[in-house]
C-alpha cells in the first residue's frame, strides 16, 4: 500500500511540474512574439528576418547596453591595446553567425530602401570602404535599433505599471 501512495503522490508531483513546465513555456513564447512583434516594426525587418533575429538574440533584456547585443552578435570592432596605442579593427565575428547573417541581410534591404540607412551607407561609400565594411556599419546601426526600440517600449510598460502602482497606493 505505501508503494501505491508512494507512485501517486510522484505522479501528482509529475503534473504539477508539468503544468508549471507548460505555464513558463507559455510565457517564454508570449515575451518571444512580443520581442518579435517589436523587431518586425523597424521598417526593414519582414516576418521572417524579424523571427529569425528574435529566435537567435534571445531575450534581448539579457544585455545591459546596445554594444554588449552587437558583441553577442559578432559585428564589434576588435580592438587591440598596448600601452598608449589603441587599434581598432575588423569585426570580432565571435557572435552567433545566424544572427550576424540576418542582419547583414536586413542591412543590404535597409540600405536600399529606408533614407537614414541608406544616407549612412553612402557616407561610408564616399570615405572609400568597401561595400562589406559599409553593410557591417549599417547592420551595427540596426542592432542599436533593435536595442532601442525594445528598451523605449519596455520602459513605457514599466513606468506604466509603476504609475498603476503607486496610483493604487493614494
Amino acid at each position: 500500500m505505501e508503494i501505491e501512495d508512494a507512485i501517486e503522490a510522484i505522479d501528482r508531483c509529475l503534473a504539477t511540474l508539468q503544468d508549471e513546465s507548460d505555464c513558463l513555456t507559455q510565457k517564454v513564447v508570449e515575451e518571444q512574439d512580443r520581442q518579435e512583434e517589436i523587431i518586425d516594426s523597424i521598417p526593414v525587418f519582414g516576418e521572417k528576418l524579424s523571427a529569425i533575429v528574435s529566435a537567435e538574440a534571445g531575450d534581448i533584456k539579457r544585455f545591459p547596453s546596445a554594444r554588449q547585443l552587437k558583441a553577442d552578435v559578432g559585428i564589434d570592432p576588435k580592438v587591440s591595446q598596448s600601452g598608449n596605442s589603441l587599434h581598432t579593427g575588423r569585426s570580432t565575428k565571435s557572435g552567433n553567425q545566424y544572427l550576424r547573417h540576418a542582419l547583414y541581410l536586413a542591412a543590404n534591404i535597409s540600405r536600399q530602401h529606408d533614407p537614414e540607412p541608406k544616407a549612412f551607407y553612402e557616407k561610408k561609400k564616399g570615405e572609400g570602404k568597401s561595400h562589406r565594411h559599409c553593410a557591417c556599419a549599417v547592420s551595427r546601426k540596426l542592432c542599436e535599433r533593435i536595442y532601442a526600440k525594445w528598451f523605449k517600449i519596455f520602459d513605457k510598460r514599466e513606468r506604466q505599471l509603476r504609475e498603476k502602482l503607486t496610483h493604487k497606493r493614494k
